[in-house]
């Protein structure tokens, strides 16, 4: 006898656009990676306190060499450090098409 296994319903595009995004559990600002320009900014809490903010701003601006805005900004680096890989089987069917499998056999 099959398992059934639980149905997940794939919104439209429609559904996705009036879906409301999540948001922080807390309030947050933008500081800009460098002063006076706002291309690259850094999203921080804006519940810390005065010391803590600058000293972690100031953190972020020090080490700016390690952000990588983008793909371009990573060469030299490894391949296989990056890459995310899916591990998944081709072969599988889908979990639809096995639901409909398994109900066509329970019903003969």
């Amino acid at each position: 006898m099959c398992k059934e296994k639980p149905t997940v319903k794939i919104p439209s595009p429609n559904e996705l656009e009036q879906q409301v995004k999540a948001k922080p559990a807390e309030e947050t600002k933008k500081v800009p990676l460098f002063e006076g320009n706002t291309s690259k900014q850094f999203i921080i809490s804006a519940m810390l306190d005065g010391k803590t903010e600058a000293e972690l701003i100031h953190f972020l601006r020090d080490n700016n060499d390690i952000f990588a805005w983008s793909a371009e900004d990573l060469r030299g680096v490894d391949r296989s450090i990056i890459e995310h890989i899916l591990d998944v089987d081709k072969n599988h069917l889908r979990s639809r098409k096995s639901f409909t499998k398994c109900l066509k056999k329970e019903s003969k």
